[in-house]
């Protein structure tokens, strides 16, 4: 039985397709070091890397055989994927004028007021900013290919529990490092000198909101892999005195470690002054008990102490908060101060703007070459991104595009809910769930931040999203 076994696991470090480990961890710590991946180059290294995963999966004689659902549902992904891509390419397609004046007249209109008298051309695209387009479509379908290659590739559970410890890492690190250059009386963002926001956690994130953005993906993942190593003691038949016993073995240090490190990214997110991150985080910390509450149809005993265990941390966590001083986190969520940073404003005038390009969109990538021509001179500086990632896509898309992205996204999210629910093994029941939770986090805070417009984050929503599709369908035994 023992040379059966170390075969079996020398067999699982030959297989060829592990090299893709190695890629997906180079992502993942890659570009949120380099200050979120908002450097065109680091974005060039990304889309290359995920070219180069393809090239090399595409050759390769023997892939791993994903399951069938996931199979099937890659098919279908695969067809919006395509078809999205022939959007993005009419968008940038040139057009007859007159075509264009009749399906895009606000575009015709615009090129007619900025051409400054001279004649126009014959021929027109639909994107405003057609360079512009070409770069932000490479990236979005970079983002996508990668989701695809996810499913394709990933099939073991032990990869998928080493990606989420990754992800704990990546999250520890950046909440630790962000609390400690706050301490620093010349700080930095890891490579770079830090120069504004320099009194709040940032990690090595320029901005605050996209630094606490990833701690609500990664601390679900972190809270989901605590309750799996605590779950030895859930047994209904342990005394107490067996419990404590129990925390001298390593996976219940690692348990009480994977805790610890769960508070250090909530304060992270504290520190970070983040208004949305702050609340994604307690929403986290609801959804959690609330979907365990009502959902969870495994060992009811599991699930009561599963439930306990997160108040005891929600509690721990919100007397830590109280004791490192409330008050000027507070005062970000007054009213005045929400208007005094302009998202009303913003939103507003991207409301008229949408209603301007409807179906076919402004094209990808265009709304800060667009914003100024709308707006009426109250914004400080230029606009780069509208605050809004659902509103921005919506604007560079139009009603077609949006089917095509948000179906593809929706479609996933839903086969992962549904096939959730079916689960009753407790490790993939918990992980799926922190991954999910993870995702939703995300989503939620893009409804006042760009947070899908940061690199670094969209590789990280895109990986946990594969993930926990993979997760709720993997089986490595009878549940």
């Amino acid at each position: 039985m023992k040379t059966k076994r170390k075969s079996s696991k020398f067999k699982w470090r030959s297989q060829p397709f592990l090299i893709f480990k190695w890629w997906v961890f180079f992502l993942i710590f890659f570009c949120p070091l380099l200050l979120g991946g908002v450097d065109d180059w680091v974005i060039l290294v990304f889309e290359v890397t995920v070219a180069l995963m393809w090239v090399y999966y595409l050759l390769s004689s023997e892939k791993p055989e994903p399951s069938p659902a996931i199979k099937k549902l890659t098919t279908y992904l695969t067809r919006l994927l395509v078809a999205m891509g022939i959007f993005l390419i009419f968008q940038i397609l040139p057009l007859p004028t007159i075509l264009v004046k009749l399906i895009s007249p606000h575009s015709y209109s615009l090129r007619e007021m900025f051409s400054i008298g001279a004649s126009t051309s014959s021929w027109m695209t639909i994107s405003v900013a057609p360079f512009k387009t070409i770069k932000e479509s490479l990236e979005l379908l970079s983002y996508a290919l990668f989701v695809l290659l996810i499913f394709k590739t990933v099939v073991s559970f032990r990869v998928i529990k080493k990606f989420f410890w990754a992800l704990v890492g990546l999250g520890s690190f950046q909440a630790l490092y962000g609390i400690i250059e706050l301490l620093n009386p010349h700080p930095r963002l890891l490579f770079f000198p830090k120069e504004i926001n320099l009194q709040v956690a940032t990690g090595t994130y320029v901005n605050q909101n996209h630094f606490s953005g990833l701690l609500e993906m990664t601390l679900p993942i972190t809270l989901g892999l605590f309750l799996v190593q605590m779950e030895k003691l859930f047994a209904p038949a342990l005394s107490w005195k067996d419990k404590i016993l129990q925390f001298s073995e390593k996976k219940m240090t690692g348990g009480l470690i994977l805790g610890l490190l769960a508070l250090l990214q909530v304060l992270g997110v504290w520190f970070s002054r983040s208004r949305s991150g702050i609340i994604v985080v307690f929403l986290e910390f609801i959804f959690f008990l609330i979907i365990l509450t009502i959902f969870f149809q495994g060992d009811k005993f599991k699930k009561r102490q599963s439930i306990r265990i997160l108040q005891v941390v929600l509690i721990i966590v919100l007397v830590v908060i109280v004791y490192t001083g409330a008050s000027s986190t507070i005062s970000r969520f007054t009213l005045e101060k929400l208007n005094q940073e302009g998202r009303f404003h913003y939103w507003a005038t991207l409301g008229q703007m949408i209603t301007d390009f409807p179906f076919f969109g402004s094209g990808l990538g265009t709304f800060a070459s667009l914003y100024p021509a709308y707006e009426s001179g109250k914004t400080y500086g230029l606009l780069l991104h509208a605050h809004n990632d659902y509103l921005e896509f919506f604007l560079e898309m139009g009603l077609v595009g949006m089917i095509f992205l948000c179906g593809g996204i929706s479609l996933v999210v839903i086969k992962t809910g549904l096939q959730w629910v079916k689960r009753r093994n407790f490790q993939i029941k918990i992980m799926s769930l922190a991954a999910m939770i993870g995702v939703f986090g995300l989503a939620i805070h893009s409804l006042t931040d760009f947070n899908l417009h940061i690199p670094a984050n969209a590789i990280i929503f895109s990986l946990i999203l594969s993930l926990s599709l993979i997760l709720v369908y993997w089986r490595p035994q009878k549940d």
